[in-house]
């Protein structure tokens, strides 16, 4: 149906649909005597969470919106306020979800951000924001609405001198991870399902840049070491395993003209 969308047949973008209203349409595709078709469902624009409690102004104290898809196809969008109000909406795979507060009983003074929002394959979900004195995050089984806030646990002297989070998922048996930054130290925060529970954050023994988590929680990590002697950068790479040991580390680049960027 053309009037619900087109499909390219430009270098670079061929066979790319783009949308022009909502509805259902069927695509067929034929390639050297191959030919097969897909249903396309264009789902109609709506303001995420609609129905829900209205964005409270100013909208200008509107943090940047973080997304996460699980594996079942339902989306989650979660924003925050500075005046340190928290908020969750999406789309459950059929139809769009209200809009909700997250932490409606936490009265936060000073700046709200939020850091991190991931989901799972079963659907489990994890939303992370930070306040001016600690880290925060709300847990959310399977088909259930996010639970209680909780602080995580982040033992740090002060917590001004927490940095931000790397990298954010939750495995497939639901437990939740959170690999974030201190001064000079990177730590992981693991939510146990089976405990509902913040376990107490492990120590890395380097400084992670960035990170790529599988459904079995371990991750693949990358960072900078600094030689001194010969104003060296070097960037190295290695497998972190759930138990937070680094593992089959190698050297990626070593290079004078390698700047330590995150």
């Amino acid at each position: 149906n053309p009037s619900l969308g087109a499909i390219s047949d430009e270098v670079g973008s061929k066979g790319l649909f783009s949308a022009i209203r909502s509805g259902q349409t069927t695509v067929t595709a034929s390639h050297a005597g191959q030919t097969a078709s897909a249903t396309i469902h264009v789902m109609p624009i709506r303001l995420i969470g609609r129905a829900g409690t209205p964005f409270p102004a100013p909208n200008q104290n509107l943090s940047w919106p973080l997304v996460a898809m699980d594996g079942r196809g339902a989306a989650t969008a979660g924003w925050a306020y500075g005046s340190g109000q928290v908020f969750a909406g999406g789309h459950d795979g059929t139809d769009w979800t209200e809009r909700v507060r997250i932490n409606p009983a936490q009265q936060l003074r000073g700046s709200t951000s939020l850091r991190a929002l991931a989901a799972g394959q079963t659907g489990a979900r994890v939303q992370a924001w930070t306040g001016p004195s600690g880290l925060y995050a709300t847990y959310a089984r399977p088909d259930e609405p996010f639970g209680n806030v909780r602080r995580v646990p982040v033992q740090l002297p002060n917590f001004g001198q927490f940095q931000g989070i790397t990298a954010a998922t939750v495995t497939d048996v639901g437990d939740a991870i959170l690999l974030w930054q201190g001064i000079g130290q990177s730590k992981v925060s693991r939510f146990s399902a089976a405990e509902n529970r913040w376990l107490p954050p492990l120590l890395l023994p380097v400084v992670v840049s960035k990170a790529a988590f599988n459904g079995g929680g371990d991750a693949a990590v990358t960072w900078f070491s600094y030689d001194p002697s010969t104003q060296e950068y070097t960037l190295r790479s290695g497998l972190l395993a759930g138990s937070a040991d680094l593992q089959a580390e190698t050297v990626l680049d070593a290079s004078p003209s390698i700047s330590a960027v995150s």
